[in-house]
C-alpha cells in the first residue's frame, strides 16, 4: 500500500518518498522475474489434435502427485519455485552491490609498475613510469576491460603521446614527493589518485588499477582545452565548442539518472554536484569516470542519449572523422554520445601556452 505523500496543502515528494518507491519497484520487478522463472520451469504440455502433430512439452518441474486438474498443489509448487528465484535475484544484486565503484589494483600492472617503474631518489616506495609507456602497456593489459583498452588503442593509434609523469605508491609513501612537486595541492587527500598541471603534467597514482590510470590520463588529455574553453569559447575550435556544449547536456542527463544499487553513479554525480563552481574540472571528471569506469560504461549503453548535431558537424561529419581520425559516429547511446564528443576533443590542436602567460595557474583533478 503506498503512502500518502501530502505535505500541508501541496502534495511532494522528498527524497525518503523517492527512495522508498525505488525500492518497492525494484522489489516487484524482481518478484515479477522470479514467477517467470518459475512459469518457465514448470511442466506443460500442448496438444495438437487438429494439426495431427506431436504434443508440444516445455519445463521439466512436477507435483508430488502429477496430476494436471490438482490446481492447489501446482499453485503452490509454483509459489515454491518463484521464491527460490527471487532469492537467487537477490542473492545476485547483493554480491554486484558489494562490487566496489572502482576497479582495484591488478596483478598485471602491479608487475609492470615494479618492473619497468624508475625508483625516485628519496621518496622510497614510489616508481615513476612515463605516460607514453604506460599506454603501451595499458592497450594489452589482460585486466583491462575491451571498453578501456579500446579508448587506449584510439590514443596510441591517433600518435596522441602521454608526456604526463605518472607516480606509484602509497599515499603515505608519495606525501614528501607531492609536497616538492605540487606544493599548493599536497594538503589534499590524495584519494585513488590526482593529475596536477604543475611541471608540465604530473600523476600521482595510489590505486594501481587500469581505470584510475585510464582516468588520469583522460584528465591529462581534456584538460587544456576544458580550460580554454571555459576561459574564452572562441579560443577553440568551433566543432569543439559544439562537442563541449553537447557533453554538457550529456552530463544533465546523467546527473538526473536514478538506478538503485549504483555506487559508481551515486559517486560521480557527487563529484559533479561538488564541482558547481568550477566548469573546467566538473566537465574532466565526468568525462574521466564515464569513460574509465567500466559500470558507468554499461549504464551508458543501456541509456538512449542521441544530441542533433549542428550543421557545421552533420553537413561535414565524414570530412571531420578523417581529419581528426574518428572512426565511430556518436550513435544512439549515452556512452556513444559521450565517446564521440570527447574524441573531438582529445584531436582537437591545442591553444598555445604562449597565449596563457598571465594565466596560468596550477589545477588538481583528483578521483575520490
Amino acid at each position: 500500500m503506498f503512502r500518502s505523500f501530502r505535505r500541508g496543502k501541496n502534495p511532494s515528494l522528498d527524497m525518503g518518498d523517492i527512495t522508498w518507491i525505488q525500492k518497492r519497484l525494484e522489489e516487484l520487478g524482481d518478484q515479477a522475474e522470479a514467477r517467470k522463472i518459475a512459469m518457465a520451469k514448470m511442466a506443460t504440455q500442448t496438444d495438437h489434435m487438429a494439426s495431427a502433430e506431436a504434443p508440444y512439452a516445455h519445463g521439466e518441474e512436477t507435483t508430488e502427485s502429477n496430476d494436471p486438474l490438482a490446481y492447489q498443489e501446482i499453485a503452490d509448487r509454483l509459489n515454491a519455485l518463484a521464491r527460490e528465484a527471487y532469492l537467487e535475484i537477490r542473492k545476485g544484486k547483493e554480491a554486484k552491490a558489494a562490487q566496489p565503484a572502482v576497479q582495484k589494483p591488478t596483478k598485471a600492472l602491479e608487475a609492470f609498475i615494479s618492473k619497468r617503474g624508475e625508483d625516485v631518489e628519496g621518496h622510497p616506495g614510489v616508481k615513476k613510469l612515463q605516460g607514453t609507456a604506460l599506454l603501451n602497456h595499458l592497450r594489452n593489459d589482460p585486466d583491462a576491460s575491451k571498453d578501456q583498452i579500446s579508448l587506449v588503442r584510439r590514443l596510441v593509434d591517433r600518435q596522441i603521446l602521454d608526456g604526463a609523469t605518472y607516480y606509484f605508491g602509497t599515499e603515505e609513501a608519495m606525501a614528501g614527493l607531492r609536497r616538492e612537486l605540487t606544493p599548493g595541492t599536497a594538503s589534499q587527500p590524495l584519494g585513488l589518485g590526482a593529475y596536477s598541471t604543475n611541471a608540465g603534467g604530473v600523476v600521482f597514482i595510489a590505486n594501481t588499477a587500469p581505470e584510475t590510470v585510464l582516468h588520469e590520463m583522460l584528465h591529462s588529455h581534456t584538460w587544456r582545452i576544458l580550460r580554454d574553453f571555459y576561459d574564452d569559447p572562441r579560443t577553440v575550435e568551433p566543432y569543439a565548442r559544439d562537442a563541449i556544449r553537447r557533453l554538457e547536456s550529456l552530463m544533465e542527463k546523467t546527473r538526473g539518472l536514478n538506478i538503485a544499487g549504483s555506487d559508481a553513479l551515486r559517486t560521480i554525480q557527487g563529484e559533479l554536484t561538488r564541482l558547481e563552481d568550477k566548469p573546467a574540472q566538473q566537465m574532466s571528471e565526468f568525462l574521466s569516470w564515464m569513460l574509465a569506469n567500466q559500470e558507468l560504461i554499461e549504464i551508458g549503453r543501456k541509456k538512449r542519449a542521441y544530441l542533433p548535431l549542428t550543421d557545421l558537424i552533420r553537413k561535414g561529419l565524414e570530412a571531420l572523422k578523417q581529419l581528426l581520425g574518428i572512426k565511430r559516429g556518436p550513435g544512439d547511446s549515452l556512452f556513444t554520445n559521450i565517446r564521440f564528443n570527447t574524441e573531438i576533443l582529445l584531436a582537437t590542436p591545442q591553444r598555445s601556452e604562449a597565449s596563457r602567460q598571465n594565466a596560468q595557474t596550477e589545477t588538481l583533478l583528483q578521483q575520490v
